[in-house]
């Protein structure tokens, strides 16, 4: 399996994606769990900001190959959380404005893109200097107790550096831990 995602194919998908609806509000679990990939998994050591793409985008990848990547991560993972990851990602949600850690989030309309006029990464980003990476999430899926999720991540930051991530989760008496997350592409 093989992903290949930068900054530029990030834009130009969503660009030329067929139209979702519009995004709605994610739910308290979900807030919860954005805020902590971004906090833990993501890579925003120094940054004032992060850029995140103002809502949810499942970028190329499918239930089929999140659920072989989570079986390798975890023989025990729930079916039942690959299942509702498929569904919910069929509606995206919008993306809050802060993470758990208080680190503001400054959203990037991905929507917006010409795919002519925008193919430079640089000019992509121009505006939100000093950060140089582009981050979107994937909606979790959720087993039906709401004790273990699953998501993707996709980071770009120009050119053909990029990464993509899948990202298990557990949920305690304490609130949601990530438990295991995993590169599964990087350019």
């Amino acid at each position: 399996m093989r992903y290949s995602v930068s900054l530029l194919s990030l834009v130009l998908l969503t660009a030329c994606a067929p139209p979702h609806p519009s995004p709605a509000a994610p739910d308290r679990d979900e807030v919860a769990i954005y805020g902590l990939v971004t906090d833990s998994v993501l890579d925003t050591a120094g940054d004032p900001f992060v850029v995140m793409a103002e809502s949810t985008l499942v970028v190329r990848m499918k239930a089929p190959e999140v659920a072989a990547w989570a079986a390798r991560l975890d023989s025990t993972f729930p079916a039942a959380a690959i299942r509702d990851f498929e569904a919910r990602n069929r509606t995206p949600v919008v993306v809050p404005g802060a993470t758990a850690s208080g680190k503001r989030i400054r959203h990037l309309r991905l929507g917006s893109f010409d795919p002519e006029r925008d193919r430079d990464s640089a000019y992509v980003l121009r505006g939100y200097e000093p950060v140089r990476s582009l981050h979107v999430l994937s909606r979790p899926g959720f087993d039906p107790e709401r004790r273990r999720a699953v998501m993707a991540t996709a980071t770009g930051c120009g050119g053909f550096c990029a990464d993509t991530r899948i990202v298990l989760l557990a949920r305690d008496a304490r609130g949601w831990h990530v438990i295991r997350w995993e590169v599964v592409e990087q350019g």
